[in-house]
């Protein structure tokens, strides 16, 4: 941690920063090992797939495409690219390569494979290693083309959480399809769902061919190319993660299969370039001296260094950072604004919140020289990088962090701050079978909780350096922005309909942001530099000045694009654009509030996935590696980043409900209440359907006018959700019909998911008697007092009002149904009686009680409006 004297110096020192290694050789190796096994799909399209093994499969299949272009790939660059690819078996091995580049993607392919493939060890040794179809091998029975994915999630699904038993997945019902993009292609489904594996298409040869032909237009792109950068890396990155998303790594039957081609590819490229890295900074002779000797059988030899014999390498070297940062005040930031413009201003900020977490990984690795395949996890305010261990890192990062955090200070006022964790890892701390015994707990594991511990202690005593700016009184000039309550001297007006007030130049921007995005399949969104920018650019030097964003028509190097099916190599940012309109423009509380059937009220949503800290770490203690929870992260981020909006689509709840937040695990929902609490549903049971049942959600839902204030409503959703995680076993669902959840005698309506299936079933026979207001007060009263003395004097008043309701409706006393309803609420009075004596009987008629009491405030919301009509 920096003294204070030394944070005063440490722009000085941090523009003193040199880093010893070449972009261009850096570049290349990521691309060496992103590229190295992209002769297995290839392989697998083939007529012939034992002709050769899909080392030659990819080297050749790149050498034929710059023949047919008449280019030559005799530079550094593609040399190494091509020995990655040839030689990262042991068999051919890549001492047989003129690059030192092929010892890289040797080395980082075996520890990528020992996270992918837990149930093959031999992968680990590379004296044993097996090729896929393999020339002359015995073991060719064992390989099997038509092979699938399966779903990241069955590895998952054996594990409980919560005290609620997962039901174990068989492998039939978990398989994916290979080929899932939508490129104008019918009868292709582009929702990632397990299918049967009976029902995935039998040719899946002919999905490999697809996969092929764009795999073929990538290296076209690239062979024109002499040399490489990060932009190409990234380029190549993005491709690669839309064509081998679904595709396995292997097809060897006795593996494991949960981890894409894809992530597999990305953790090679990831610890490749921290591998070179680090050895091109503590053993530089090691890349100069470097020539091929068939004969030499080890790839980290010794060598004289300062005088000493020292191995270069070994799988017990810290050559990696596990890296995290985690913004903090994200709901403070996002929930306390005005409720003039706020359905825009929340999802401009959410939206924000996103990009700038992105924006600030993407500066990090800019520092380091490395691409987004050093990028484990972004989403829920936070991300996680694997850094390489140089001194780079050491000398600076907290001087880094310390500057973002006076950044976000003077920009936004206090309400957000970052912190970073890290530890050292080794090759060997990283690998899936780490762990010495059983009971030992995984070092990564360990190394999570040590950053968390760090990350936690510096949350703690956040913004320690700016006490100065902080207790300093601004001027009496400063006005208050009215939208975000900032203090500033730089109001301005913002002006949209009957909406006129004065605003800090950051609100402006976040309410044009949240416009934007309901309108993003129209335009491209661009970073620029700005003097004022609401994002911040760390160069070389690292200090921090900022960029804007700006959208435009037209396609720029600097553009992306939001999570757009028809862009395969366009930077992508996967956030939610569902948001409800009227008459183009996005729909304000008031809106939505109209557009509910019965009283006319908004619903706040806001829920998270349970025990997710389980998810990621089994009950042995042995961690599933970074490739699988990086693999895991990915698909829980996109469920709610993507496949929600599709969701919602095509149930037509994105006309009456807007996506706030969705990101990480997180979600926050606002729109005409009764929609909001059929949106709840369904997202469970996709979310279920998605995961095979390993993951549950909690959710909180609390209905108010839509003039209460909105960071009111925030904090009675959060309650709600409170209350749903405080329920035994979590997955639950917990609604708060009305304003008054503030008072501690508000009634309760938390349920786990399951008993709301048959809520929503007595609620519907409820609306088909058709009963009037008066009288379901009536049975709510009487249940009420059920509930919390075990008896009611309301009673008779009931049993009289059901009489003269029967007489006035003929039709209602000869209705079956009603009848037995009837004859069962009745009983419910001498039932609670008779359960004072036993536990048993008393808990189940009393959840009995409280669902049909449910039941009735949801119908009477429901009724309220046709009333008052």
């Amino acid at each position: 941690m920096l003294s204070a004297s030394e944070h005063e110096n440490s722009m000085l020192k941090m523009n003193q920063v040199n880093l010893t290694y070449l972009q261009e050789e850096l570049a290349t190796v990521a691309l060496g090992c992103i590229l190295h096994d992209i002769g297995k799909p290839i392989q697998r399209a083939d007529n012939n797939p034992f002709l050769k093994n899909h080392q030659r499969f990819g080297q050749e299949f790149i050498l034929e495409l710059a023949k047919t272009l008449s280019i030559s790939l005799n530079t550094f660059s593609w040399k190494a690219v091509l020995d990655s690819i040839r030689y990262h078996h042991a068999k051919e091995g890549p001492n047989n390569a003129d690059s030192y580049i092929a010892w890289i993607a040797y080395e980082a392919d075996n520890l990528a494979s020992a996270h992918d493939r837990s149930t093959a060890p031999f992968l680990y040794d590379e004296d044993k290693r097996l090729d896929e179809c393999d020339v002359g091998s015995k073991t060719k029975d064992k390989w099997d083309n038509n092979r699938r994915l399966q779903s990241i999630f069955t590895y998952f699904s054996k594990f409980t959480q919560g005290g609620s038993s997962v039901k174990s997945v068989k492998d039939d019902d978990s398989f994916y399809d290979l080929w899932l993009k939508r490129d104008g292609e019918q009868g292709l489904d582009p929702y990632p769902y397990p299918t049967n594996k009976k029902n995935v298409e039998n040719d899946t040869k002919l999905q490999y061919k697809k996969i092929t032909k764009k795999i073929e237009k990538l290296c076209k792109s690239l062979i024109v190319r002499k040399s490489f950068d990060t932009n190409d890396l990234n380029q190549v990155s993005r491709h690669l993660e839309e064509l081998f998303q679904f595709v396995p790594p292997d097809t060897y039957k006795e593996h494991t299969n949960d981890v894409s081609l894809y992530e597999h590819l990305k953790l090679t490229a990831a610890i490749g370039s921290c591998m070179f890295a680090y050895i091109s900074e503590a053993f530089p002779d090691w890349i100069k001296l470097y020539t091929a000797d068939t004969s030499f059988n080890s790839p980290w030899p010794k060598i004289s260094s300062s005088g000493k014999d020292e191995k270069v390498y070994s799988r017990d070297t810290k050559a990696y950072i596990l890296f995290k940062a985690d913004i903090s005040g994200i709901q403070d930031f996002i929930y306390n604004i005005s409720s003039k413009q706020a359905l825009k201003g929340l999802r401009g900020r959410s939206f924000y919140l996103e990009l700038l977490c992105q924006q600030i990984a993407d500066e990090i690795l800019n520092i380091f020289h490395l691409g987004r395949v050093n990028q484990i996890y972004l989403g829920g305010g936070g991300f996680s990088l694997l850094l390489p261990n140089i001194s780079a890192f050491k000398e600076n990062i907290e001087c880094l962090e310390n500057n973002l955090n006076s950044w976000l200070l003077k920009l936004h006022d206090g309400k957000l701050s970052v912190s970073f964790g890290y530890t050292e890892l080794s090759g060997n701390q990283m690998k899936i079978n780490s762990s010495k015994s059983e009971t030992e707990e995984h070092p990564l594991n360990t190394a999570w909780k040590s950053i968390s511990e760090m990350i936690g202690g510096k949350k703690l005593t956040k913004f320690q350096y700016n006490l100065d700016e902080i207790f300093t009184l601004k001027a009496n000039d400063y006005e208050e922005c009215k939208f975000c309550h900032k203090e500033t001297d730089k109001l301005v007006s913002y002006t949209k309909g009957d909406f006129d007030v004065q605003v800090c130049n950051e609100c402006e921007s976040l309410i044009d942001y949240g416009e934007w995005v309901s309108k993003a399949e129209n335009f491209y969104l661009n970073f620029e530099k700005h003097n004022s920018g609401l994002f911040p650019k760390i160069h070389e030097n690292l200090s921090v000045t900022s960029l804007s964003l700006i959208k435009s028509k037209q396609k720029t190097e600097n553009s992306f694009v939001i999570h757009d099916f028809d862009e395969e190599i366009a930077p992508k940012i996967y956030t939610s654009i569902s948001i409800a309109k009227k008459n183009g423009s996005v729909c304000d509380f008031t809106d939505l509030a109209y557009l509910a059937k019965g009283v006319k009220r908004i619903g706040v949503l806001r829920a998270d996935v349970d025990n997710l800290g389980k998810v990621f770490k089994s009950d042995s203690g042995f961690g599933f590696g970074i490739s699988r929870d990086t693999s895991l992260s990915r698909n829980l981020g996109r469920f709610f980043t993507l496949y929600l909006d599709d969701l919602l689509e095509d149930s037509g709840l994105n006309k009456s409900v807007t996506v706030v937040y969705a990101g990480g695990d997180d979600l926050f929902l606002v729109g005409a209440w009764d929609k909001v609490i059929d949106a709840a549903f369904r997202i469970n049971t996709k979310l279920k359907e998605y995961t095979l049942g390993a993951i549950n959600i909690s959710a909180g839902i609390s209905i108010h006018a839509p003039k209460f204030p909105l960071y009111r409503m925030a904090e009675a959703a959060g309650l709600a959700e409170k209350a749903a995680k405080s329920n035994d076993g979590k997955n639950s669902l917990s609604i708060f019909f009305d304003d008054g959840i503030f008072r501690k005698d508000s009634p309760s309506h938390t349920f786990h998911w399951d008993d709301w299936e048959n809520i929503l079933l007595q609620k519907k026979l409820l609306e088909s008697f058709n009963l009037s207001s008066a009288y379901v007060y009536q049975i709510l009263i009487y249940l009420r007092e059920l509930i919390n003395k075990g008896s009611s004097y309301s009673f008779p008043r009931l049993i009289y009002s059901t009489a003269r309701m029967e007489e006035l409706n003929t039709e209602l006393k000869e209705n079956k149904e009603w009848l037995e309803f009837r004859n069962s609420l009745f009983e419910c009075f001498e039932t609670q009686e008779e359960c004072r004596i036993d536990l048993l009987k008393q808990k189940e008629s009393l959840l009995k009680l409280r669902k049909l009491e449910t039941a009735l405030n949801y119908l009477l919301l429901l009724k309220r409006g046709n009333d008052d009509e």
